[in-house]
């Protein structure tokens, strides 16, 4: 053997147990975020959308990202990208108009509008944002621009500035006027005006007594003609061109009651919309008709349907996604628009605006991108993202698709709709499931299987939706359903087979190591008495029970560890505690990584080196300033990559090549607004590479294949094949190559480096696993590492017949 005291500290390094080196290598090599694909926008909800004289489009709502603009609330799109409008404002948006100069005005619970504080109303300019006098006391319903370029807001407010106004007010560019007493002590919840000027204000008075006021220029008088006992609590007003007057509320008549009527001054009329539009927001057509939008997102339907005066009919293309229609908004030239708001607070990042163009609905933003629902790290370094596209940075794909390192691709034909959730089984095929009822281009009702080559069913599927699919190494599948399914339905190799899902919420599920199947969330233990709650359940012989040590608190995220243990993040069940980390243990749940999360976590993984990362919309952890994105070395937590400095993300992956993917994601990173999907990349890269050849052995070939990557902190495996069923094996580890023949070796068998560390190990079936534990030490990253196995023969007296070798592996040792 060569002389190695030139490779001491190398050699100190491979020789020590890991355990004995702590030194952090993150630092040095820190993931960075990579760029993301073009995103629409504006992601989140849009209550209300306006047009400028030029034709730009103004959009505000609930949101922070606007295509490719960090936005807060309030957005412009010309026609190309969307841009941000100052710093934005903060608080509810729920209203704007454009006034006759082009200055917008936005109002609703608001805060602050561009850095100043403001009482619930501001005005842009182009360039500044100003307050209105000193504003309104509180929340703004509605706004209207009379004909004669004079502001009306009404809403829950008494004040306008000093001056009493109990609801309703005109601001006429520099000062703010009552309107007599108001229309009622209680607040002004709808206004309309008529194309004569005539205002009419919807109050929200008791049953029975009038709510539909008209200003008559000096005094407020209940609507002529209409009962006060057929509605009340009119929620919005439509005035129409022909002087009908549309009331969304509770409206009764003798020939049935309904959420909508229509008033021709002499009779109210109840209007029966389908069940997907009753509710939902008003506008007129450019042709005089009625237009309202879809509000019930169960049932799949157009974002708008259209009423002719006795016809309904849905304007545009059925619409799939769960997300309601919040505004309608017909512009100068009839371009018909929604805003929308996913159904439930839940995250989506497709577009909030939508416009109508030769009959089908779509994104009012950027180039399509995707709504990414799940991501998945495969086995071998491959990581699926899935959810609702067509396409995906230019490559074409049915719902899902597939990243190499590279590239992205198509996983076959892909399914037919919406992929909700993704679940790795251990024999490495992909578990899928959604809304679909096809994949690759046959029946599947909402579960398929992916095998890395073709599509196939597990039994017959099943009726309800996934939200989330897990699979054990028994060949059985877990699948959760929405809160109220009643169910979640187990796959047992052949079957499936409902069972009876635990009260209130399940967030998430996990397989763990003995197979068994754990899901968290906000459980009720109906088995004992006094009543607990209950953070995690066990299937258990067909049936959910209360894991131990998970009574009162609520779980959410849950993750397996390195070495087998679960590990769910807690909240309690009452009051605003912080998020912990536990690690269920025994029937206790002990603290784990030390943290007081401020916020909610989402999704947890462990990196290859055992530290673990979370995300989520939390804000700080342990009082310290870390954003979204975090990770555990051991012993201090750290922002990864800056963080994600807005936003929250429903899933996580980390794939063995130095990749973390967020999926889900709303948000920003390094000033950068992304939308759907969010990868960082560590700079410091490992790697392996086959070198030589192996040789003939009386097995076979002799071949060593490497089954991870050489991270430090991490133990680099690989598996080496060709060997006897009487023969043992030397792992040899070394930095210097060379070709020596082996003693007694079969022709061609050589040592390709020269070992400063062998392990003995005894093969079985024919093959046998090599471990290289590379320690978490900064001197390591760069390094390059030579593994080889040598083969020794024996015969049936265990006595040498030959050595084999296999090919050698050239590891560049990396940092995650």
């Amino acid at each position: 053997m060569q002389d190695s005291s030139p490779f001491v500290s190398h050699l100190l390094l491979l020789g020590l147990a890991s355990t004995t080196l702590a030194i952090s290598t993150t630092a040095q090599c820190p993931l960075a975020w990579q760029p993301a694909p073009a995103t629409q926008g504006p992601i989140g909800s849009v209550s209300t959308i306006s047009t400028l004289p030029n034709g730009d489009l103004i959009a505000a709502g609930a949101f922070e990202i606007a295509g490719s603009a960090i936005a807060q609330n309030v957005a412009r799109y010309n026609g190309t990208a969307w841009q941000a409008l100052g710093a934005g404002v903060t608080g509810s948006a729920t209203n704007s108009v454009v006034m006759p100069n082009g200055d917008i005005i936005v109002a609703g619970e608001l805060t602050s509008a561009g850095g100043i504080a403001v009482n619930n109303i501001a005005r842009w300019d182009g360039s500044n944002w100003f307050e209105l006098g000193q504003g309104l006391s509180d929340e703004v319903i509605d706004l209207f621009v009379l004909p004669n370029g004079d502001l009306v807001a009404g809403g829950h407010f008494e004040f306008a500035g000093n001056v009493l106004v109990n609801g309703i007010a005109i601001w006429d560019g520099s000062t703010w006027t009552a309107l007599g007493a108001g229309p009622s002590t209680a607040a002004v919840i709808s206004m309309t005006v008529t194309t004569s000027g005539d205002i009419i204000a919807g109050a929200n008075n008791p049953q029975g007594t009038d709510s539909i006021f008209r200003w008559n220029g000096s005094t407020w008088q209940p609507l002529p003609g209409l009962p006060a006992s057929q509605v009340w609590s009119p929620q919005d007003l439509l005035a129409m061109p022909n002087g009908d007057l549309v009331i969304r509320g509770t409206v009764i008549t003798p020939a049935g009651s309904s959420v909508l009527g229509i008033w021709d001054g002499l009779q109210l009329t109840a209007l029966q919309p389908a069940v997907s539009f009753a509710g939902g927001p008003m506008a007129v057509a450019s042709n005089g008709d009625l237009l309202v939008g879809r509000w019930n997102p169960l049932i799949p339907a157009a974002l708008a349907a259209r009423y002719d005066g006795t016809n309904w009919t849905e304007v545009g293309n059925t619409v799939s996604t769960s997300m309601v229609t919040r505004t309608l908004d017909v512009d100068a030239n009839g371009k018909l628009r929604a805003g929308r708001a996913p159904l439930g607070g839940a995250t989506s990042v497709l577009s909030a605006v939508a416009e109508l163009n030769a009959g089908q609905w779509q994104a009012v933003g950027n180039s399509a991108t995707a709504v990414i629902r799940d991501v998945q790290a495969m086995n071998n370094g491959d990581v699926v993202i899935a959810g609702e596209f067509t396409q995906f940075d230019g490559t074409a794909a049915n719902n899902i698709a597939v990243w190499n390192g590279t590239t992205w691709a198509p996983l076959g034909l892909g399914v037919d709709d919406v992929v909700s959730t993704l679940g790795l089984s251990p024999d490495g095929s992909l578990i899928v499931g959604g809304s679909f009822m096809n994949a690759g281009g046959a029946p599947a009702q909402h579960v398929a299987r992916w095998d890395g080559f073709s599509w196939s069913t597990l039994g017959a599927g099943v009726i309800e939706t996934p939200v989330d699919i897990v699979a054990n190494g028994n060949g059985e599948v877990l699948v959760t359903h929405v809160p109220g399914a009643g169910i979640m339905n187990y796959f047992d190799g052949q079957n499936w087979t409902g069972v009876s899902a635990p009260s209130l919420v399940t967030r998430d599920a996990i397989a763990m190591p003995n197979g068994d199947f754990l899901i968290s969330g906000q459980y009720l233990d109906l088995n004992v008495f006094p009543l607990l709650w209950s953070g995690a359940q066990r299937l258990v012989n067909g049936a959910f029970v209360s894991e131990p040590g998970s009574e009162d608190f609520q779980g959410d995220a849950l993750a397996v560890g390195p070495g087998g243990e679960v590990i769910v993040a807690t909240r309690q069940t009452t009051g605003l505690q912080a998020t912990q980390l536990q690690q269920l243990v025994n029937g206790q749940a002990l603290p784990y990584a030390s943290a007081s999360i401020g916020g909610e976590v989402r999704a947890m993984e462990f990196l290859p080196n055992g530290d673990l990362v979370i995300v989520g919309p939390f804000t700080t952890i342990n009082l310290q300033p870390i954003a979204g994105a975090a990770r555990w070395d051991g012993a201090a937590w750290s922002e990864i990559a800056g963080g994600v400095q807005i936003g929250v993300s429903s899933s996580l992956a980390a794939s063995n090549r130095g990749e973390l993917f967020l999926g889900g994601l709303v948000g920003a990173v390094n000033g950068q607004a992304v939308g759907g999907l969010a990868w960082a990349k560590t700079p410091c890269p490992a790697s392996v590479q086959s070198f030589g050849a192996g040789c003939l052995g009386s097995a076979g070939p002799v071949s060593l294949t490497p089954d991870s990557l050489p991270w430090t902190g991490s133990t680099m495996t690989s598996t080496a094949t060709g060997m006897t069923s009487t023969s043992l094996a030397v792992h040899a580890v070394g930095i210097t190559s060379i070709a020596a023949p082996l003693p007694l070796g079969a022709p061609g068998c050589v040592l390709l480096t020269d070992p400063v560390l062998v392990t003995l190990l005894l093969p079985s079936n024919g093959q046998v696993q090599a471990e290289f534990a590379v320690p978490s030490s900064n001197v390591l990253v760069g390094q390059l590492v030579l593994t080889q196995v040598i083969g020794i023969e024996l015969g049936a007296n265990l006595s040498l017949q030959q050595t084999t070798s296999s090919n050698a592996l050239q590891l560049l040792i990396g940092s995650f």
